[in-house]
């Protein structure tokens, strides 16, 4: 009996190591009738997996949504979005790595790296906090890098592989940066699916 419970904790520690170590693994391209985008698999039971994605990439579940991953490509159910900080949230019947949230939100001058379906990963630095141009209920963060069309729903990852944010999108005005949901508001989205906080 306490080989298997070994055994049961060896694997528990493979899959979080696994997800750790690879952010290329947990980063899906997500297919959905408004377009495409990314999306961070945040969270997996062994059997089902859940992928945080922006709304505007997947506003809602009336079509068919695809995700791809590892190559493989898998139907999403959409189990619903968050207007205030434009986070989307999709159930996926496969047993996905996911990644770990980080601890804290990023300081200003942080470096993160991006991985999304815009091109090659991106790397930059926290470069602030605002408000102004992100309805969430925390301020969103600026980073130097600018994501590209299909960057949309990507984890920021921090220096420990850990998600620091999800892309937003880009400011436009003045000096163009790109803009990130906080952790804040991707904990409370993922914690009305997963029930944990």
């Amino acid at each position: 009996m306490k080989l298997t419970a070994t055994a049961v904790i060896a694997l528990v520690t493979f899959t979080s190591i696994r997800a750790a170590a690879d952010p290329e693994l947990a980063t899906v391209l997500v297919l959905a009738p408004a377009g495409a985008g990314s999306g961070a698999v945040l969270y997996s039971d062994g059997h089902t997996s859940l992928v945080m994605t922006n709304k505007h990439v997947c506003p809602n579940g009336d079509r068919p949504i695809q995700v791809r991953a590892q190559g493989k490509l898998y139907p999403a159910e959409w189990l619903g979005a968050d207007s205030e900080s434009d986070l989307a949230v999709l159930r996926v019947k496969a047993d996905l790595p996911a990644l770990t949230l980080a601890e804290d939100e990023p300081a200003k001058g942080d470096r993160l790296r991006l991985f999304g379906y815009g091109g090659l990963p991106k790397s930059g630095v926290s470069i602030g906090r605002d408000g102004s141009h992100y309805s969430g209920s925390g301020d969103a963060f600026y980073v130097s890098l600018l994501p590209k069309g299909g960057d949309s729903g990507a984890p920021l990852i921090n220096d420990s592989g850990e998600v620091a944010g999800i892309v937003w999108g880009t400011r436009e005005q003045g000096n163009r940066v790109g803009i990130a949901v906080p952790l804040a508001d991707v904990r409370r989205v993922l914690a009305t699916y997963t029930g944990t906080r």
